[in-house]
């Protein structure tokens, strides 16, 4: 089974495969890092699963559920397909504090065809900015990313501890460091990490620190700075074509600023150009 759609980004990597094959397979899992496989669709007539040769564990029902495998520990199994399946992956680096002070990802214990509503909506998440090809997904990935470690400790613990975030915003110089920053480097593929290192803030502290301060997920105040971008290009220069303006913006293509530019505006480029004249 082949991913369809991978991205790796900074301590994340995510993988989005579908498989129609109904023939019988075997598996096995031995990596370095926090694996979690969420079931999005399908069945099995049977299949068996294992972590460290522990007493294994026998389900059918794919569709919302899913494993979480420690680093380092071997998970194996096999399976045998009743219908077409479609997965979402997620490694997460184990390092303690890699995305917030408290956040040590190393204490997760194995569980095996587990379900969560909380955990699975992000799964969902995942798949649909692994659907996306534009340069967003950097930024959307870490953000994804920092926000299924913190779910993923609470729903281990109960909600019995809760992590600490940063009781206020950024401070007004901070702020303008971080947008002006994202101003000269609109048309760059800019992510949540490299953002933090620049007010000495882990991810998950900068993201809410920023929310705070601007209202907006980065992710969400980057499609804007774009959108406001290109919208100068647009009333600048009346024969650069839609397509130079989204490149120069930085978006990955017409299509991509279109999206962006409807949600925004709630008028195409082209619309909007027009109302100019």
């Amino acid at each position: 089974m082949a991913p369809v759609h991978r991205c790796d980004w900074s301590g994340i990597s995510a993988e989005l495969l579908t498989t129609s094959d109904l023939r019988s397979y075997d598996f096995v899992f031995d990596g370095q890092a926090l694996y979690l496989c969420f079931g999005l669709s399908g069945r099995r007539k049977d299949s068996i699963v294992c972590v460290d040769g522990e007493r294994p564990t026998r389900f059918t029902e794919i569709a919302n559920h899913f494993h979480v495998v420690p680093a380092g520990a071997r998970f194996e199994g096999y399976s045998v397909p009743a219908s077409p399946q479609r997965f979402v992956q997620v490694y997460l680096d184990t390092r303690a504090g890699n995305l917030h002070p408290e956040i040590d990802l190393s204490e997760i214990a194995p569980r095996l065809a587990a379900v969560d509503a909380t955990l699975l909506a992000s799964a969902r998440k995942f798949e649909a900015a692994l659907l996306r090809s534009d340069p967003l997904d950097r930024l959307y990935g870490e953000t994804l990313g920092c926000a299924l470690a913190i779910e993923l400790l609470r729903w281990q613990r109960g909600n019995a501890v809760s992590v600490q975030s940063a009781r206020g915003g950024l401070s007004a110089h901070n702020l303008r460091r971080i947008t002006d920053y994202v101003e000269e480097h609109l048309s760059e593929e800019l992510g949540l990490v490299q953002l933090a290192e620049l007010v000495g803030l882990t991810p998950w502290h900068f993201c809410r620190a920023f929310k705070r301060s601007t209202g907006l997920p980065p992710h969400r105040f980057l499609i804007q700075a774009r959108v406001e971008r290109a919208k100068r290009l647009l009333s600048a220069d009346r024969s650069i074509s839609v397509t130079e303006v989204a490149l120069e913006a930085g978006f990955g293509g017409s299509t991509q600023l279109a999206r962006a530019f409807r949600t925004t505006v709630g008028l195409s480029p082209r619309e909007y150009r027009a109302k100019l004249s």
